[in-house]
């Protein structure tokens, strides 16, 4: 039962006084209560299939990103006690995750190489592009660039990391 349930049973069955006199006077249910009512069933109906959708989205991203492997744990740099289960598996609680997988590299043509956790590096062969995102200290994203790779102002095969808005290339290690 949701919130909303009280609501629409109130809305169905509504009702007002019409006439002043016993002959003609008769409860009336007004149509546009049950109008309301269907409009928000359908809104709740299409809020939970977007919830579907972006869940499965996520789920799709995550398998993209690991290759399809269902612990991420190992392949993330910022792993921390709080991100895994006792067995060491990402419990993918995004309250408290600081970096899914931070670094991304591309060889092939025409590719996106995205590093979207705190502290990301991305790096890419020439005509890549590069997508990473920037975190303040208390783990809040301010703000994420694209940038191509040229050969020139982004050297191919070089990581960037994402600091006060520009890109900066960062030491392998």
């Amino acid at each position: 039962m949701t919130k909303y349930d009280d609501l629409i049973n109130r809305l169905k069955k509504e009702t007002y006084w019409l006439g002043g006199s016993e002959l003609y006077s008769h409860d009336v249910h007004p149509i546009i209560c049950d109008e309301v009512a269907n409009a928000i069933i359908e809104l709740l109906d299409r809020l939970e299939k977007a919830e579907n959708i972006a869940s499965d989205l996520c789920d799709d991203f995550t398998d993209f990103v690991t290759g399809g492997v269902h612990n991420a744990a190992p392949y993330c740099a910022n792993k921390r006690p709080e991100c895994v289960n006792s067995h060491g598996w990402c419990n993918g609680d995004n309250r408290v995750c600081k970096g899914f997988l931070p670094k991304a590299a591309v060889k092939g043509e025409n590719s996106i190489a995205c590093a979207l956790g705190s502290n990301g590096a991305a790096k890419g062969a020439l005509g890549c592009w590069l997508c990473l995102a920037e975190y303040d200290s208390d783990g809040n994203v301010t703000g994420g660039q694209f940038v191509q790779v040229d050969g020139e102002r982004i050297e191919a095969d070089t990581y960037y990391t994402l600091k006060n808005g520009e890109f900066v290339e960062v030491e392998e290690g």
